[in-house]
């Protein structure tokens, strides 16, 4: 057989399918991230796996630890800025710049903890927990390291990470 023959695959072996689906991307903490703040920003129905949750929780945590060291540290210096006219401004800023981030780490956490909560087949409406001072904590932090149920009301379970 020379170079410029083709052969015809064997009659035994399948035809590759052009629709098949593409394997998810693997879990990664940019994946996750993407998946929490692009994909899935305020999605609160589905599922979201424990790598999904563990993945993106440190994100979270971390954002919202520097923003209060900051509030902190700017409400600590208030009395030395007092006294200069650009330190309301600074206090001021901290404190809105503190709010808008709160927000933009709130509305991802409870979405991606309502579909963790799917995950294990109770109600995203647990979710609300957290407001609970430490018990809320203590329980949604536990129902992260719960297993994901089989097929559920809330659909199956996760593949991968929603990434677009």
């Amino acid at each position: 057989m020379n170079d410029t023959e083709q052969t015809e695959p064997a009659a035994d072996m399948p035809a590759a399918s052009p629709a098949a689906p593409a394997a998810p991307a693997p879990w990664t903490f940019f994946n996750a991230w993407r998946s929490v703040y692009r994909a899935r920003f305020c999605c609160f129905k589905g599922r979201a796996s424990r790598k999904e949750y563990w993945y993106a929780f440190p994100t979270l945590v971390a954002l919202e630890l520097l923003l209060r060291m900051g509030n902190k540290l700017a409400f600590l210096g208030y009395d030395a800025f007092f006294e200069q006219s650009w330190g309301v401004d600074i206090v001021l800023g901290w404190c809105i710049l503190g709010l808008l981030v709160s927000v933009l780490v709130l509305i991802p956490w409870m979405a991606l903890t309502a579909r963790r909560l799917h995950d294990i087949g109770l109600s995203g409406w647990f979710a609300l927990g957290f407001f609970i001072p430490w018990a809320g904590y203590l329980f949604i932090l536990l129902c992260g390291l719960i297993p994901s149920a089989a097929p559920n009301k809330w659909g199956n379970e996760p593949a991968g990470p929603a990434v677009r």
